[in-house]
């Protein structure tokens, strides 16, 4: 084994830099592609994440990761637009059911199609109905690349933060609604 590998391994402060490092790094290499920095930090998370010898992190970082969720959901709070909700309330409510019954049937189908129970199919699908919180970035890089127009990045913001608000209740519906019914 090489020496840094096996120094890695145990200096947690070498773990940490050499996780930012590849977040950073990876979100600059992208940037030099043309494509966006929090694609390429989402990336280097996600591998800093897959490392087993990082798992320490997580329980370190955890008053962290919450103080940066809270961030997070003001900043989409923030770019809510709410007058054009209210002008503008049947298409992005429309939108809103139609995304949330697609994504959950779309998702019950192929579990179904995987042998999983139609009732647990229904609920998983229940569970991954919203849009994803990465869609705000996509939606953000796609607006400034002037590859969407304005009224489509106000709709789109809309709509991935009224599911993510409505994705509870749903699941809390179709969890009543399975409890009652017998679907195999």
């Amino acid at each position: 084994m090489l020496p840094f590998a096996k120094r890695l391994r145990q200096d947690h402060e070498i773990q940490v830099f050499a996780a930012l490092l590849s977040c950073f790094g990876l979100a600059f290499i992208t940037a030099l592609f043309q494509l966006s920095a929090a694609l390429g930090a989402f990336i280097g998370g996600m591998l800093v994440a897959a490392a087993r010898e990082t798992d320490w992190v997580q329980h370190r970082l955890e008053p962290f990761r919450t103080f940066f969720v809270a961030i997070f959901f003001v900043s989409v709070g923030m770019l809510i637009d709410i007058g054009f909700i209210v002008h503008h309330w049947m298409q992005i409510g429309l939108l809103v059911v139609a995304v949330i019954a697609t994504n959950t049937f779309i998702n019950a189908g192929v579990l179904r199609a995987l042998k999983v129970p139609w009732s647990q199919s229904i609920y998983s699908g229940a569970l991954l109905s919203q849009i994803g919180e990465f869609s705000f970035v996509l939606a953000s890089v796609g607006y400034q690349g002037q590859i969407i127009t304005e009224i489509a990045y106000q709709i789109t913001v809309a709509v991935v933060a009224i599911s993510l608000l409505l994705s509870n209740s749903w699941i809390v519906l179709m969890k009543k609604v399975l409890a009652h019914q017998r679907i195999s």
